[in-house]
């Protein structure tokens, strides 16, 4: 907040406050925008748009870029959709993960219900029935978690481990075409 409160308000967008009329998820503490592609777009969009005020004559270039990354993302969605078509639900360490499986249509278990959760036997038991009765065999943690936890529900369940970084490291397409990669590969159904 320090740098933002230091900042012109005319040059600063909160993402949560631009798209919580249409998307009142991102009021809930801890959700994680830049997991849901369907957001992203939208986020591009409202990119661009502000951009092209500050630099109307790069109003073009902005609104391409912004169309040419909402069309990439909609085409990975669709590959990775394909992938998961046979899946109905998945088990996440850590909520970071649920936006991301939900707008792939899955249903999402979680071990760890907020950031802060301790995890204890009994939740381990209840997410291990969950994920049995609905036939969860992909159990997703991140690369900074317990994954001993992990581990312990995929062994119960029968299921494999997949391990992501959810903090980007490159643009948001080529972040999610490798999210859907793995999650492709993980689920015996590699992304071409």
């Amino acid at each position: 907040n320090w740098v933002v409160g230091s900042a012109p308000q005319d040059k600063v967008m909160n993402i949560g406050k631009l798209l919580q009329g249409k998307y009142p998820e991102v009021k809930e503490p801890g959700y994680h925008v830049w997991t849901n592609p369907v957001i992203m777009e939208d986020v591009h969009f409202e990119v661009a748009r502000r951009l092209a005020v500050l630099r109307p004559e790069r109003k073009t270039y902005y609104m391409k870029r912004a169309r040419d990354c909402i069309d990439t993302i909609n085409q990975l969605l669709q590959k990775i959709k394909v992938c998961t078509k046979e899946t109905k639900a998945v088990v996440i360490y850590h909520p970071v993960w649920e936006p991301l499986f939900k707008s792939l249509g899955l249903k999402v278990i979680k071990i760890a219900r907020t950031p802060e959760e301790r995890i204890t036997p009994r939740r381990i038991v209840k997410v291990v029935a969950s994920a049995r009765k609905l036939g969860a065999t992909l159990v997703v943690g991140e690369t900074f978690s317990d994954r001993k936890t992990v581990r312990t529900v995929a062994d119960e369940i029968g299921g494999k481990v997949l391990i992501l970084n959810p903090l980007p490291d490159e643009d948001y397409p080529t972040m999610l075409s490798e999210w859907g990669r793995k999650i492709c590969s993980a689920l015996g159904g590699e992304k071409r």
